[in-house]
Parts: C-alpha cells; structure tokens; sequence
C-alpha cells in the first residue's frame, strides 16, 4: 500500500508555481498493541465456573491481574475443582487463595513442585481444603497450568483469587472464560458472555518504591500450594536457595536459623501489628507473608510483605523490621517466605 501524492513548490523563472508530482512512499502502519490470552477453563473440567472478575492493579513489582474465580457444584457430596489455565507467554503466577464457604482464607505459598504434589494429595485423601497450582506443560503461546481446590459442595461454593504478574509489553488482556459472567473491577460486567473479553492495560507509571524482590512464581518445578502444614504444625516456611535458575529446598537446618531469627525479633513485629490495632482503635485481622532475600553476606536486600493484611503501616512496619534481620555469610542467596497470623486477644 502507498502513501497519497505530495504536493510541492517549484521556483520557475522568479515566479512560485504549484506543481503536483506523484511521490510514492511506503506505508508504514502504526504499531498494533501487544495483547495476549488468558485462557481460563476448558470444556471438560470439573464443576462450575460461575464468574471470573478481573481487576488490573500495580505495585512495587509491576502491573498484575487479580483474577477471582467463583466455583460451584450441585452435588451434596464432596467434589475437587479442577480449572485450566492458559497464561500469556512472560505473564507469572504469584499468588492463588481459596475461600469455601463461610470458612478462613487460605493463602497458598511456593513449594517445590514434588513437594507441593505429594502434600495436596496426601491432604485430598484426608478430605481436608487444599489449593494447588501446578504447571502442565508449555503452550503455543504461553504455558499451561492447572488449579486443584478441595473440597466444594452444594452448600459451599468456593471462591480462588489468583495473582498474575504481566509481561511489561502487554496493552491489553483478553479474557477467555468458561464462564456466563465476567466482571472487569471499575468498568463494566459482562453478562451471557459468549466471547473473549479485551481488557485494557494501564501504561505502567514511574512509581517511587522500596526495593522489592521477586516474588516466587509456578514453574515446572514450582507450584503455589496451601494447606496443613507437612509436618509437625510449624509455620509453612518453604526457603529457595540459589539464582533464578535453580530451586531447592534448604535443609532444615538452614529453616531452623531463619525461624530463630524471626523469633528473636517476634516481639517488635508483634508491635507493628499492637501499635495500629491498640492504639489506633481499627480492628485487624490476618496474614502477614514475609517475602525477603538474604544475600550472600548475611544481611537481608530486598524485602515486600503481602497477604490478607494490607494496612500499610503494618506492613511497611513489617518490612523495615525484616531489613535488619542478621544472618550468618553463605555461599549462596537465600529467599524467604514466611507467613505470620495476627489476631485480636480471645481470638
């Protein structure tokens, strides 16, 4: 395709003419915006998808997509949701919660991807409530991943928040639900859907923010998982040690210096939690998730705090107070992530 003919002004014997000349010059179309898929549910899985709501938001660590999925069964007996989900190439699931019925919020937490297997079935089996997030295999433009939730029924539907961090490329989002309802957060809702739901994606703003370290996101050899505790009711703490390419849990001894460390320092953030609900007259409830990364020397370099608790001054509280945790010299990098529960007294 061409471009119009240009008109130009010829100096012809002290006089100006006009004078058309045909100037061919090439097209160049303005640049199409990146936009990928969000597949999420295929024909096949398990129970109902009622709704899907989506709200794009950003933080220390870019823009992200908060996903919340409602799920349902018409059965009176136990069923395992099991939902599909096909994520864009470069976009990174962070975060995934399961809510049944009337009951707590369970915040899943990275694990290896064996791990993380073995304790979901070992805890279905038991018809106890885990979540699992677990990768599949890779797409044709993105990877395939799969969410598990146990156990829903007539009586309690569930509800799975997922947290996905999106490629700094990415313009727009197109929504691709086996869902009849899809709720864009501030926009508009979507009801009888019957095709894919474009999404906009704010340009990302120049934010001025602590340092913040990479949250842990499903691999192939990751997954997020949330449930009991393996062994013995200690904290889930999963600890990752080495470069972005490498993930192995730490032997226990490496776990057991990072719980000494938190517990010889629980008293001043026991004070971060004190001092807003005590003295500022709110009342909070629930988890606090310690992410940080201790470096080779010791001390911690980067620190973010997320989870069911989100006032800020208890969490930026949180994350001063972890920045002067100690640790011995290593030979390798260490991230962390630790969840701590707050709660009123007599709760």
């Amino acid at each position: 395709m061409w471009a119009r003919s240009l008109v130009v002004i010829a100096a012809l014997g002290g006089t100006a003419a006009a004078e058309a000349l045909d100037v061919s010059l090439p097209y160049v179309p303005e640049p199409a915006p990146v936009t990928h898929r969000l597949g999420i549910g295929q024909p096949g899985d398990k129970l109902a998808l009622d709704k899907v709501a989506v709200a794009i938001r950003q933080d220390a660590l870019g823009v992200t997509a908060e996903v919340t999925l409602s799920v349902s069964t018409q059965e009176t007996v136990a069923r395992e949701a099991v939902i599909a989900l096909d994520v864009p190439r470069g976009a990174r699931v962070t975060g995934v919660a399961l809510t049944l019925g009337k009951t707590e919020r369970m915040v899943a937490h990275a694990n290896t991807a064996e791990q993380a297997s073995v304790e979901y079935e070992r805890w279905l089996t038991r018809g106890k409530d885990p979540v699992l997030v677990q990768w599949k295999s890779e797409g044709k433009d993105g990877d395939l991943l799969e969410i598990r939730a146990f156990p829903l029924t007539k009586t309690d539907a569930g509800r799975i928040e997922l947290t996905i961090e999106l490629p700094q490329e990415l313009a727009a989002l197109t929504v691709d639900a086996i869902a009849p309802t899809v709720e864009v957060i501030g926009e508009k809702t979507y009801r009888k859907v019957q095709r894919p739901i474009v999404v906009q994606v704010p340009a990302r703003r120049e934010l001025v923010l602590p340092l913040a370290a990479a949250r842990p996101a499903v691999t192939s050899t990751t997954s997020l998982y949330a449930g009991f505790a393996p062994s013995m009711g200690l904290p889930p703490i999963v600890v990752t040690i080495g470069s972005h390419r490498q993930h192995r849990v730490v032997a226990p001894v490496a776990a057991n210096e990072i719980r000494k460390e938190v517990k010889r320092n629980l008293a001043r953030l026991q004070y971060c939690y004190e001092r807003v609900v005590q003295y500022g007259g709110e009342k909070i409830e629930g988890e606090a998730v310690l992410h940080f990364l201790v470096g080779r020397s010791g001390k911690v370099e980067s620190v973010t705090v997320d989870g069911t608790i989100t006032n800020e001054r208890i969490t930026s509280c949180l994350a001063e107070t972890v920045a002067k945790f100690d640790f011995r010299a290593g030979d390798s990098a260490v991230v962390v992530n630790y969840p701590l529960r707050f709660c009123l007294a007599g709760n």
